[in-house]
C-alpha cells in the first residue's frame, strides 16, 4: 500500500454474496484474500430490505434510509389510480446517496455500476450508472463524455454480461465466459479511474455474483430440486470461479490503496437454491373468497385441451428460444407484432389482466409474497373501505395464511405476514404493499398458469423450470471491513444495510444527516478512533419527490430493454 495522510474509502459491492458460500470456500482456502480481510478486519452478516430485492436495498445503501423513506420498494412502482406499472429509477429516490453528501464537503467521488444510479447525476468526481441503464450510449455517466473516454481506451464498457440470454440459448459456457471477462474488464477500468484522480470515496459493484448465482446454482447443488447431473462437472464450480475472480479483483485494488485507506465489502443480499414447490397467492385469494377472475374457462378445460395449451407452450417456448437466438431484433420485433397471442404471452403480459376488481378485495403481483388491498379512494375501481374495514381485512389475511399448512408436504408454507407499517418507517408508506408475506424457504411464489395442477400449492411446470432462474434471493448479505483503525478479527453482529452510508461518512470524517436510518457500526472500528473523533450530524434538506409524481421516466425503446433485462433475471414478468 502507499503511504497518504487522508484517509479515504473503497467499498467494493459483490451483488448477491452470501457468507453461506463463503465461509465453507474461506475455511477450505479458496478464498484467500477474503479470509486475509475477514482476519484482520471486522466483519458480519449484513441485514437487507424485506423483501431483499435489489432496488430497496440498494438505494437503502445509498442513503442510509428504510423504503419508507427513500420511496423505492421494487424495480417498479404502481402509478396512482390504476393497476397498472412503472419502471422505477434513480431519479424516483426521495434522498441523497453518501457520495453525494461527501462532495458537499470537498470529498472526490468516483462511483462505478452501482444499481440505481441511472440517470446519473451531478457528482463530485465521476460516475457510471449500473444495471438500471438501458445501454452503453444512453447518457449513463458523469460526466456524459467520461463513458466515451472509457469505451475509446478500452474498446467497450459492460454494464451486465447478458447471462439470461445465453443460459437460454443453454450456451453456459459463453455465460460464465462473459462473465469473468466482465470482472476483469470492470477491474481494469476501475483501476485506471482510480489512478487516474485522487478519489476520496471510490465504489464498485460486481453483478456477476448474483447473476451466476441465479443460472448455475442448480449445477453446484446436488440436493437441489433441479439439480443437473448431465452438466454438473463442467458447470458445478461456476460459482466459485465467479467469486474467485471477485477476489482477484479485489487484490488488484488493494494493491493501489494508501495506507489509511478503509476497505469494505459488502453486498445488497444474499443468495440460496430455489425450492421446486409453488404457492399461488391470488389462487388461494380466490379460493377464501377474497379474488375473483373474470375469466377461469382454464379451470373447466378438458385433459385434452390442457394436452393441446401444454403442446402450445412448448411451441410458443420453442418459437421464442430460436427467435432470440438466431433472429435479428428488428425481425423478432415484427413477429411478435404480428403474433398477439405470443406477444402477450412473452412480453407484455398483463399482470392483472384477468382480475375482476369489482369483486376483488385484495390482490398480489405473484412474482413477489406481497399484497396489495384494493382499497376505495386509492385503486380505481377499489371496493375495500378506509378504516375497520380495512383494518379487519388485514387481520383476517394476517391469521389465515400464518395457519395455512400445504397438506401434501405438512409444512407450515407462511413463515410470518407482516402489515407495511410493521417494516416501514416514513412518508411514502403510500407506495409500499399493505402485507408483506414471509413463505417458509421450502416454497416460492408463481402465477396460477405456471403450476402443474389447478391448485394454490404445486410444483412449476417444465417450461417454467427452463424459464426460470433457479436461485433467489435471500435475507443477509456480506460485511467485511479492513483497514487502518478497524477492528483485528472483529464479527459484527445486527448490521443493517442502511449502517453503511453513516459509517462510510463518519470515516470520511465528514457530518451525517439527521435522517438517516441507519448508525455508525462503531462496534467494527478501534475505540480510541471513535472516542478522538465523535459522530457528527446535521439537518439535511432534499427535494422529496410528491407522493404522486415521477422521477425521469424511461422513453418507450429504453423501457423495452430494461424489462427484457429484468425478465430474465426472473424480477419481471
Amino acid at each position: 500500500m502507499k503511504n497518504n495522510k487522508n484517509k479515504k474509502v473503497v467499498v467494493i459491492g459483490l451483488d448477491g454474496a452470501t457468507f453461506d458460500l463463503i465461509i465453507p470456500w474461506v475455511k477450505a482456502g479458496k478464498l484467500p484474500v477474503l479470509k486475509r480481510l475477514m482476519e484482520s478486519g471486522s466483519w458480519g452478516k449484513l441485514n437487507s430490505t424485506i423483501p431483499p430485492l435489489s432496488p430497496p436495498a440498494w438505494a437503502s445503501f445509498m442513503t442510509g434510509k428504510n423504503p419508507g423513506k427513500h420511496r423505492i420498494y421494487d424495480f417498479t412502482e404502481m402509478k396512482p389510480n390504476s393497476y397498472d406499472y412503472r419502471l422505477i429509477n434513480a431519479s424516483d429516490i426521495n434522498g441523497s446517496p453518501f457520495w453525494e453528501i461527501a462532495g458537499l464537503y470537498n470529498k472526490r467521488v468516483c462511483i462505478i455500476n452501482v444499481p440505481m444510479t441511472y440517470p446519473p447525476k451531478p457528482v463530485n468526481g465521476i460516475l457510471i450508472s449500473g444495471m438500471d441503464s438501458p445501454g452503453i450510449n444512453s447518457g449513463i455517466s458523469y460526466p456524459s463524455n467520461a463513458i466515451e473516454e472509457i469505451k475509446r481506451k478500452y474498446g467497450e464498457y459492460i454494464i451486465e454480461a447478458g447471462v439470461w440470454g445465453y443460459v437460454r440459448q443453454k450456451r453456459y459456457g459463453k455465460a460464465l465466459s462473459k462473465s469473468l471477462k466482465s470482472i476483469e474488464l470492470r477491474t481494469r477500468i476501475g483501476k485506471y479511474l482510480m489512478k487516474n484522480d485522487e478519489y476520496d470515496l471510490f465504489v464498485i459493484v460486481f453483478p456477476e455474483t448474483d447473476r451466476i448465482q441465479h443460472f448455475f446454482w442448480k449445477f453446484m447443488d446436488p440436493l437441489h430440486p433441479m439439480y443437473d447431473s448431465a452438466e454438473a462437472q463442467n458447470y458445478g464450480d461456476a460459482i466459485l470461479k465467479t467469486y474467485q475472480a471477485c477476489e482477484n479483483a479485489i487484490e488488484e485494488f488493494l494493491q493501489e490503496l494508501y495506507d489509511d485507506t478503509i476497505v469494505i465489502i459488502m453486498s445488497d443480499h444474499g443468495g440460496g437454491g430455489l425450492t421446486n414447490r409453488t404457492f399461488c397467492l391470488n389462487k388461494w385469494l380466490e379460493s377464501h373468497g377474497f379474488l375473483t377472475f373474470k375469466n377461469r374457462q382454464t379451470d373447466s378445460r378438458s385433459p385434452s385441451s390442457k394436452r393441446r395449451q401444454n403442446i402450445l407452450d412448448v411451441v410458443i417456448e420453442w418459437v421464442d428460444f430460436q427467435a432470440k437466438k438466431i433472429l435479428p431484433r428488428a425481425v423478432k420485433e415484427r413477429l411478435l407484432r404480428l403474433i398477439p397471442s405470443l406477444h402477450e404471452k412473452l412480453e407484455t403480459r398483463l399482470r392483472f389482466s384477468n382480475l375482476d376488481w369489482q369483486r376483488t378485495k385484495i390482490y398480489a403481483d405473484e412474482l413477489r409474497s406481497n399484497l396489495r388491498i384494493n382499497l376505495r379512494g386509492r385503486e380505481p375501481l377499489g371496493i375495500v373501505a378506509p378504516g375497520e374495514e380495512y383494518e379487519n381485512l388485514q387481520t383476517s389475511l394476517v391469521n389465515s395464511l400464518t395457519d395455512l399448512v400445504d397438506p401434501e408436504t405438512g409444512i407450515k408454507v407462511v413463515d410470518k405476514v407482516l402489515r407495511r407499517e410493521e417494516v416501514y418507517k416514513g412518508d411514502m408508506l403510500d407506495k409500499a404493499p399493505d402485507l408483506l408475506v414471509i413463505l417458509n424457504k421450502a416454497y416460492t411464489t408463481t402465477r396460477w398458469e405456471e403450476m402443474e395442477v389447478d391448485y394454490y400449492f404445486g410444483k412449476l411446470s417444465e417450461i417454467e423450470k427452463k424459464r426460470r432462474a433457479n436461485a433467489e434471493h435471500t435475507q443477509y448479505g456480506i460485511f467485511i471491513i479492513n483497514g487502518k483503525d478497524i477492528e483485528s478479527g472483529k464479527h459484527i453482529e445486527n448490521a443493517d444495510i442502511v449502517d453503511i452510508a453513516p459509517t462510510i461518512l463518519y470515516l470520511l470524517g465528514t457530518p451525517i444527516p439527521d435522517d438517516m436510518d441507519g448508525r455508525v457500526l462503531t462496534e467494527s472500528i478501534n475505540p480510541e478512533f471513535v472516542n478522538s473523533a465523535p459522530i457528527k450530524s446535521f439537518r439535511f434538506q432534499t427535494d422529496k419527490n410528491s407522493k404522486t409524481d415521477y422521477g425521469t421516466s424511461y422513453s418507450e425503446k429504453d423501457s423495452e430493454k430494461i424489462k427484457e433485462k429484468l425478465s430474465g433475471l426472473g424480477y419481471l414478468e
